[in-house]
């Protein structure tokens, strides 16, 4: 890419380290030079929380796609905070890498196993329109959504007619409450 002169054009970047930390933070760093360069990240987590205590060298492949050893404080994190702790390790590293702007969206498949699809960019539109595309999924694959801010939310179902029913009841129960209350 930086022998064509590609590195100087726009450029959305899908970065793929499913099944581990495959991305090299020196890769997340040479395209942060680029102000027009935006990434996404798959993470999945769980290979780390799972094998890196225990062995040396995926510990360094850690050390190596997180640019420190900062994240390693996992191991001392409850399990119950595991996950977010290395997805927020993440964004800090997008953010080293001069990725002033990120997003997460978390992914939750059929089996539970989640898989993080993190963005970086340098600009705050580029952020609007991530988010605008991010909520428009096509809900043919079977993949589950949930709002990262708010832990105690239901999984929601991608579908084409969602059942709004599980909402209408929070509503109702709010706003009777607030009206009687």
């Amino acid at each position: 890419m930086r022998s064509i002169g590609a590195l100087e054009k726009p450029l959305f970047v899908l970065l793929d380290s499913f099944g581990g930390p495959d991305i090299p933070y020196s890769l997340l760093d040479e395209l942060g030079r680029y102000r027009s360069t935006e990434v996404m990240v798959t993470f999945e987590p769980s290979f780390l929380t799972r094998f890196a205590e225990k062995h040396d060298g995926y510990r360094q492949r850690g050390d190596e796609a997180f640019g420190n050893q900062d994240w390693q404080a996992v191991f001392q994190q409850p399990s119950s905070q595991k996950f977010a702790f290395l997805r927020e390790q993440y964004r800090e590293t997008l953010r080293r890498a001069r990725f002033s702007h990120t997003l997460y969206f978390e992914m939750v498949d059929e089996g539970g196993r989640k898989l993080y699809l993190i963005f970086g960019t340098q600009h705050e539109r580029g952020l609007e329109k991530m988010k605008d595309a991010m909520w428009k999924v096509d809900p043919s694959y079977g993949v589950r959504y949930r709002d990262p801010r708010d832990t105690q939310q239901q999984m929601l179902d991608l579908e084409l007619e969602p059942d709004t029913a599980p909402l209408r009841r929070i509503l109702h129960d709010s706003i009777s409450e607030a009206l009687t209350g």
